[in-house]
């Protein structure tokens, strides 16, 4: 259809027009003649046309690589602002590193630092300067790992010291790097906008103007030529139409193109606000109702400052100040803000960057996004790296750092408790690990109930806990406070299937604040503690200095013990067993000795309660075994009187909670080729007592192979009845202390007599220990035990010795050895 224009020229055809064809168009050609004003007019007409369709390409040109810039700029920028605060947080904590506590923090924002890079690198153009500037702040951040990872194996205060100022550096230095190219696409992009919307609105302009002069040109010359170039114009007019329609198409081009740049800007997730100089919302991005739930239009004209939540206003105003300072420069904060219709504020990592001397922008430019999720997760990994998961309560980390900063109170004393439970590895073991689990659970919340209002418990792990009484009076206010757990752990706890009693041994040591050490203080409950465990459980010590040196002690026994296994410095003596009615020796007991270089001899009783706490005992009491069961053997073999001696082996508490031992006594007889009923181990009564229910079916193992069991030192533990019926028991042993009463009173006499009466009933020989006087030995034999040991009837000797009395005492009659008065 025509337009009006194209309507008014089809009316002014001359006549006769409609019959020329083409055929006719070179001779109207041919006849046109212009005047120099039609000249001019044809060619401007020509110009303008031409301009148009440059402005067209260079139009259609710019929509795509605007859009594409502009959302890598966006990422990229983001990205880089994280970055920054990630380290700029990283910094911080470097500075506040004091202990354990902080470099486990200093470890927790690394890894944040270089999660947020790698998220930036994956948005970043790989030839651009962004990517070149994150890569350089990751080769400094290597040597800040390094230097991290060297200070985590050894966080002492000296090294502390050593490693500050290079941690600063290198963080700063990969500072310096993300800011430079940060530096640079912050006021790249924001000129990027503004100089996209600037240019789209010239060309816009610009557009219109040369099309209306392009019709008011053609509209002259057609009125010029329209009696003698109606073919002419009509060619032209098409054109002209043509030439409008693409102006059309490149408008509706820039409208779509600022319709994809406002979408961009509406669909991100950051918010982006601008304010002027005095803090008033000049404009909102749509993003503000997805994240805080208001309409931008709302927000419109108010004060930022309403938005941010009254506690961190100032905070909010300090960034805004802050920015001024530094124009064109981001300042990154955080603050919250309380959506709409909701009491739970959000956290928002904020960056606002002055570009009020930017005539495009004229404003603060702010830039936030909800961080509320990743710091939710870094308060969690905080809580995992301080807090026991079991329990809940302050780990060793955190007890630490607790510690430290109470140490720094001036004029506090401080009181600190080391607590261990008692025979909990029994219960462990018996009931297994998730009985366990909840009885340490159910301990933790008993212990807390004790605690006065600023005291912290934490477990150290296992099955010791640690109470930090910040600002007490004197030793005596611990003292109470440990009296009150010892307590209350009394109660029976309730576990699935069984109801236990566990107690606890508890060490108190008190420093001062600003004098004492934290690891000196700690150490000094530690040794307070195996003081009270040392003195019967169930009680509590407060520690002194000889305590320590008793620690120092057994450091040094422990050390050299160790170079003793290692070098063979141990060995075995025999003390012999009497057939009391007829002196005849019917067998050996094998006492451990320890012979060092200079000749110097230790009795067990310095050295075994350390090989047992430490664990040495488990290689000491398999080599015993062994070394036992091979020289009875070799008596066997050279002599023949020791046809039928048994070899008794002392079994430490450690051993019988051994899975392995049954395996250990097999492999002994097998090596040393004897029979099982050769070999007699003893087991103490408190041994057995407390270890009865992991250890019977070991116990039963080892009856089912003909090994005989003795309880040694019988009457001094705290068996029942019920349990003695229970024990696979061969041999009850009389502990001396009651033998040393039998020519002293009769109540003592009365004692063993009971004591031969159970063994009786239980089916059980009778062995009485200790024996040093001819009386002693008398009332035995008369109240009718069986076998005897003791100085009076042979003192521990040598294998080569022993071997000698075996010749020498062939005949039944009761011989004593030498009656040196030295323990066995």
């Amino acid at each position: 259809m025509a337009s009006p224009i194209g309507r008014r020229w089809l009316r002014a055809r001359p006549r006769g027009a409609a019959a020329e064809g083409p055929a006719a168009t070179p001779e109207v050609a041919a006849k046109l003649r212009l005047s120099p004003g039609q000249r001019v007019l044809v060619t401007m007409l020509g110009l303008l046309i031409v301009t148009v369709q440059v402005m067209i390409v260079l139009a259609y040109r710019n929509l795509g690589s605007t859009t594409t810039s502009f959302g890598t700029a966006t990422d990229v920028v983001t990205g880089l602002s994280r970055v920054l605060r990630e380290i700029g947080q990283l910094q911080i904590d470097v500075a506040r590193v004091r202990g354990r506590g902080d470099v486990v923090k200093v470890a927790i924002q690394r890894g944040l630092v270089d999660q947020q890079i790698e998220v930036t690198l994956s948005a970043a153009p790989p030839t651009g300067a962004e990517y070149a500037g994150l890569e350089r702040a990751r080769k400094h951040l290597a040597g800040f790992d390094a230097e991290l990872a060297r200070l985590q194996a050894d966080p002492t205060p000296a090294h502390l010291a050593r490693s500050r100022p290079t941690l600063e550096r290198q963080a700063g230095e990969a500072e310096t790097a993300i800011k430079e190219v940060y530096d640079a696409s912050e006021i790249g992009f924001f000129g990027a906008i503004a100089n996209a919307l600037h240019a789209r609105s010239a060309l816009e302009r610009v557009l219109i103007g040369i099309s209306g002069l392009t019709m008011a040109v053609a509209l002259m010359l057609s009125l010029s030529l329209r009696r003698r170039t109606s073919r002419t114009f009509a060619r032209a007019y098409q054109r002209l139409v043509q030439e409008v329609n693409e102006r059309e198409a490149a408008e509706q081009a820039l409208r779509e193109s600022e319709q994809r740049f406002r979408a961009l800007v509406n669909n991100a997730s950051d918010v982006f606000t601008v304010i002027d100089d005095d803090g008033v919302i000049r404009y909102q991005s749509p993003a503000v109702q997805a994240v805080l739930g208001h309409p931008p239009d709302s927000l419109i004209g108010g004060n930022m400052v309403d938005v941010v939540l009254a506690d961190d206003r100032d905070e909010a105003l300090r960034l805004f100040e802050q920015s001024r300072q530094q124009s064109g420069v981001p300042v990154v904060g955080e603050v919250r803000m309380l959506p709409r219709g909701s009491q739970t504020p959000r956290r928002f990592e904020m960056t606002v960057t002055d570009l009020l001397a930017d005539p495009t922008v004229n404003g603060l430019v702010l830039n936030y996004s909800d961080i509320t999720e990743r710091a939710l997760y870094q308060a969690r990994l905080t809580r995992q790296a301080f807090h026991d998961t079991l329990t809940g309560l302050a780990n060793r980390a955190r007890f630490q750092e607790q510690l430290e900063q109470a140490l720094q109170q001036r004029d506090h004393t401080i009181g600190l408790l080391f607590i261990d439970l008692d025979r909990f590895k029994v219960i462990n073991d018996s009931l297994g690990h998730d009985a366990g689990d909840q009885l340490l659970r159910e301990v933790a919340q008993r212990l807390g109930a004790c605690l006065r209002e600023g005291d912290t418990l934490a477990r150290l792990g296992g099955d010791e806990f640690t109470v930090l009484l910040p600002d007490i009076a004197g030793p005596e206010v611990a003292v109470a406070v440990a009296e009150r757990m010892i307590g209350t752990l009394k109660a029976p706890f309730d576990l699935p299937g069984q109801s236990v009693v566990v107690g606890a041994s508890v060490g108190i040591a008190t420093g001062v604040a600003l004098r004492d050490r934290p690891d000196a203080l700690l150490r000094d409950a530690d040794a307070a503690m195996y003081e009270a465990k040392a003195g019967g459980r169930g009680r509590h010590a407060v520690f002194h200095a000889t305590m320590h040196t008793r620690a120092v002690s057994r450091l040094a026994i422990e050390t050299e013990l160790r170079r003793a296994i290692e070098t063979e410095q141990l060995l075995l003596h025999y003390q012999p067993i009497i057939l009391l009615q007829s002196g005849q020796m019917v067998g050996v007991e094998a006492l451990l000795r320890w012979q060092r270089p200079d000749g110097t001899l230790i009795l067990p009783n310095e050295f075994i309660p350390v090989a047992e706490e430490t664990g040495l005992i488990q290689p000491i009491g398999r080599w015993v075994l062994h070394e036992a069961c091979n020289q009875l053997s070799r008596w066997r073999a050279e002599l023949p009187q020791a046809a039928g001696l048994s070899m008794s082996v002392n079994v430490s508490a450690r051993q019988l909670q051994d899975p392995s031992l049954a395996s250990d006594v097999t492999s002994a007889l097998r090596n040393a080729a004897i029979d099982p009923a050769s070999l007699v181990l003893e087991l103490t009564e408190s041994v057995m007592a407390e270890n009865l229910e992991t250890a019977n079916e070991t116990l039963q193992a080892l009856r089912w192979m003909s090994v005989q069991l003795a309880m040694d030192d019988f009457g001094t533990g705290y068996s029942s009845l019920s349990s003695l019926s229970q024990l696979p028991l061969d041999i009850l042993k009389i502990d001396q202390s009651f033998v040393a009463r039998l020519d002293q009173d009769a109540e003592g006499r009365a004692i063993v007599y009971a004591i031969m009466s159970l063994a009786s009933a239980l089916g059980v020989r009778v062995t009485g220990e200790g024996i040093e006087t001819p009386g002693q030995l008398s009332a035995l034999i008369e109240l009718g035990c069986q076998y005897g040991q003791g100085h009076l009837l042979g003192e521990p000797v040598p294998a080569d010795a022993l071997a000698a009395v075996l010749v020498a005492k062939a005949s039944s009659q009761v011989a004593t050895m030498s009656k040196p008065t030295r323990p066995s």
